[in-house]
């Protein structure tokens, strides 16, 4: 569901003269705004972050907080859940926590 707030992010490459190509369903969303705010981080968000819906404002606030660099945190973001699939870590940890008890 998308949100009401009318805002979006999306990713474009800069031409030599400046110019940035903003997708043409946003321009349609656009069509009657004259003015806009323009926000420019640097790099992307790799494809499997974004596809769980992570945002670049999300990565500022985590990097912000944890006084991380933005490409830690993507990295970070990334490894998260790595290991959920992995049967012998889960029979290790579950041993481990076991023996804790």
């Amino acid at each position: 569901m998308e949100r009401m707030y009318p805002s979006v992010e999306f990713e474009a490459a800069i031409a030599e003269d400046g110019t940035i190509r903003v997708p043409n369903p946003l321009m349609k969303r656009l069509a009657d705004t004259t003015i806009v705010t323009v926000r420019l981080t640097k790099g992307t968000t790799p494809g499997n972050l974004r596809r769980r819906g992570v945002t670049e404002e999300e990565v500022e606030q985590i990097a912000e907080a944890q006084l991380e660099e933005r490409e830690a945190v993507l990295h970070f973001l990334g490894s998260e859940g790595a290991l959920h699939g992995d049967r012998a870590f889960g029979r290790r940890a579950a041993a481990l926590l076991g023996k804790r008890k």
